[in-house]
């Protein structure tokens, strides 16, 4: 328990001094592996503007390039299954609320729970 106690003030204080120190947080959100919307390069998530992520795209190591990028929240879109309304209702995970994901259905973009398991 007690290490549990102190983990959790070191935590703390290590969130409060790189704040005071001007270091940034990261912005929420991952970084899609196939690299859609790559806007500028950046080194840190503060260059980029808006709700985009600095990512990785590329190979590692030499030749690497880190690109603004609009981020995805966590889970998977499911399989699209057959064509589905062809209305956008958005352009990406952060305009839905509540865990939502923005999802191809087979011709337009819906907003939908994701999936962890195998069914998606």
């Amino acid at each position: 328990m007690n290490k549990l106690i102190c983990l959790a003030v070191l935590f703390t204080v290590c969130a409060i001094s790189s704040t005071r120190l001007g270091i940034p947080m990261p912005k929420p959100g991952i970084c899609p592996a196939n690299g859609k919307t790559m806007r500028h390069w950046c080194r840190y998530d503060y260059e980029c503007p808006g709700i985009e992520k600095c990512c990785s795209h590329g190979y590692g190591g030499y030749g690497q390039k880190f690109f603004c990028t609009i981020p995805e929240k966590p889970g998977r879109c499911p399989y699209v299954t057959g064509p589905g309304i062809c209305i956008d209702q958005c352009s990406n995970d952060f305009d839905r609320p509540y865990g939502l994901k923005c999802c191809f259905n087979g011709c337009g973009t819906v907003c939908t729970h994701p999936g962890y398991g195998k069914t998606y």
